[in-house]
Order: structure tokens, then C-alpha cells, then sequence
């Protein structure tokens, strides 16, 4: 009664680098998700946005930021996503502080030839410092986990909102012609997406299906996510790392068969579905793989092998260790 009491009243302050807005909605909507989520299960929570992605000077300035909001309210907690901004909430003593990594601050930032570059070593070597320093580490894959050397640490991937991500039958306003559509969600200039593997497979398709079209957008709102999901035949990832990659999770909540490869814990989230596939990083078995894809024909049953991701299942495992870390302080 005592636990449950006091994951009701519970008051965290979420520091963020960046969150959406009407010119980046495509800005960690998968934070903001999450924090929702737990003011719909009873937690009062506060955000403090840094905005480090625009400066990254803000990271600094932030810890004073911080310090203010900590003396000024009774926070039970801090939550710090990423780990620069677990950096700016260290230096306040006054409360514990759990630090969700992302993936690319433990695992660094990878050039096109997955190679270590320069920043992508400083991120490590700087979240291995960070971890001695904050109560409770949360990663996003078991795969983060083995790399994390601290007793306190959680695998609780992001949750998937099934009243946003979920399957939309057939309507006039999508484009159903004969073309297969290939659908990659991401960057083409960060080279740990791995774009031009994407683009070699495709093409390796066309020349046996001249129908095969890929279809690769980033920057775009989650809405428009969900008509592309619904509207292609196959998601494709082909990155070189990753932690947990939201776009696989909310392919598979939209029941869209799904080619990636074997990066962060995808293997685990497609669990043997059917119409989803595993591929090497050899163009030639990408494209195989894209084909039987297309072969399988159909919607899978993604959504119900993901049920243990919905969003609100995720946020209680998330108060679980909100109440374990404060009992322990």
C-alpha cells in the first residue's frame, strides 16, 4: 500500500535535450510519448527542456537551470534522457537521479565505414564517467546492458502508443497502384543509418521488379509516419548501430512486414514474426531479404507480438523503478 501510495504522489523532474515542435516534429517524439504516459499513471511531472540540440552550450548553463527548479520544488527524483543532460543534473546532491541512455552516448557515433569518430569516442568515454555518478541507469536493450558496468540498471525500451501507431484500412487518399513501396524512416546524412546499403538493395530489386520503389522521408510527424506504415509494403533499417529502434516497434504495431538488420534489439522485438526478416549488411542479402518480404504478401501479426511494449505497460515498469530508486535513497 506504502509503494503504491507513493507512486501516485511521486513528483520528477524529466530534463530533455530537445523535445517536438511545429518545425522539428520528428524531434524525440518517443520522449515526449513517454512522458505522457506517466502523467497518465499518476506521476506529477515536471520538464525542464534544455534545447542543446540547437546549443550545446545549454548543457552547461543547464546545470544551473537545475539547481533552481531542485531547490524550489520537492522533487522526489530527477529522470535526465541522454547523457549530457545526465551530466547537467550531477551536480545538484540533493536528490537521486535515474539517466535514460539513448544509444549513441553509449555506443558512440560510427563514420560510413563503422568506424569510431572523434565525438562518438567522447561520448563513451564520458558515459562510463557519468554512470558512477547517478543511482539507477535505464538502457534500452540487453545489448546496452552488457556494456554497462553498474549494478542498478534496467532494460525498459520506449513504449509504442497503440492509439497513434496501429493498423488504418485501405482509404481513397493513399496511393494504392501496382508500385511496392520500400519504406526507410531516417536521415540520409547521418552515416549510422546507413542509407546508400538501403539504396544498393533497392536497386538490386528493380532490376527484377521495376515496381519497387523506395520511399525514404525524415522530418516528417508521427501522423504522417502512420499513413506511410499503412500505405508501403515493406520498413527497411539498415543502420549500423542502434539501441532500440522506435521505427521497428512502430512498424510492427502498424502490422507492416519489416527487413533490418541485426542491430540493437531488433531480433528480439521481431521475435520470429512472420513477413519479418534479419538480414547480414551484404546489399545482395538485403535485397533477398526485401524480396521475400514482398513475397509474403500480406499484413502481419507484429502487433500482438509487441503487446508487452504498449505504452502504458512501459510507463509502470518505469514508476517500478522511480519507487525502487527513491526507497533506496
Amino acid at each position: 500500500m506504502a509503494s503504491l501510495q507513493r507512486s501516485l504522489t511521486m513528483k520528477v523532474l524529466h530534463i530533455v535535450s530537445s523535445l517536438p515542435s511545429q518545425k522539428k516534429p520528428f524531434d524525440k517524439p518517443f520522449v515526449l510519448s513517454q512522458i505522457e504516459s506517466l502523467r497518465r499513471n499518476g506521476v506529477e511531472v515536471d520538464i525542464l527542456n534544455l534545447n542543446a540540440t540547437r546549443n550545446t552550450v545549454n548543457y552547461f548553463t543547464g546545470i544551473f537551470k537545475i539547481m533552481r527548479r531542485v531547490r524550489r520544488n520537492e522533487y522526489d527524483l530527477i529522470h535526465a534522457h541522454y547523457a549530457y543532460c545526465g551530466w547537467s543534473a550531477i551536480f545538484q546532491r540533493k536528490i537521486p537521479i535515474i539517466i535514460s541512455l539513448m544509444g549513441s552516448d553509449l555506443y558512440g557515433i560510427p563514420d560510413a565505414k563503422n568506424r569510431q569518430t572523434v565525438m562518438g569516442f567522447i561520448n563513451r568515454i564520458s558515459t562510463k564517467i557519468l554512470i558512477k555518478f547517478v543511482d539507477t541507469v535505464i538502457v534500452k536493450s540487453k545489448q546496452m546492458r552488457h556494456m554497462v558496468r553498474k549494478d542498478n540498471v534496467f532494460v525498459v525500451p520506449n513504449g509504442v502508443d497503440f492509439e497513434i501507431f496501429k493498423p488504418i484500412k485501405k482509404q481513397k487518399k493513399y496511393d494504392y497502384s501496382k508500385t511496392k513501396k520500400i519504406f526507410f524512416l531516417g536521415n540520409p546524412k547521418i552515416a549510422r543509418k546507413n542509407f546508400p546499403l538501403a539504396l544498393e538493395a533497392v536497386d538490386i530489386v528493380k532490376t527484377s521488379d521495376p515496381r519497387v520503389e523506395l520511399r525514404a522521408v525524415f522530418g516528417i510527424e508521427q501522423e504522417r509516419v502512420v499513413d506511410l506504415m499503412n500505405s508501403s509494403d515493406v520498413l527497411l533499417l539498415t543502420s549500423l548501430r542502434e539501441g532500440s529502434p522506435n521505427v521497428v516497434k512502430e512498424a510492427m504495431a502498424c502490422n507492416l512486414p519489416i527487413v533490418s538488420t541485426d542491430v540493437g534489439d531488433v531480433r528480439e522485438i521481431l521475435n520470429n514474426t512472420a513477413g519479418c526478416y534479419i538480414t547480414s549488411f551484404d546489399p545482395e542479402d538485403v535485397a533477398k531479404k526485401i524480396q521475400m518480404a514482398l513475397d509474403f504478401g500480406k499484413r502481419t501479426n507484429g502487433r500482438e507480438h509487441i503487446r508487452h511494449l504498449e505504452i502504458n505497460a512501459i510507463a509502470q515498469k518505469i514508476i517500478s523503478i522511480y519507487e525502487q530508486t527513491i526507497h533506496k535513497n
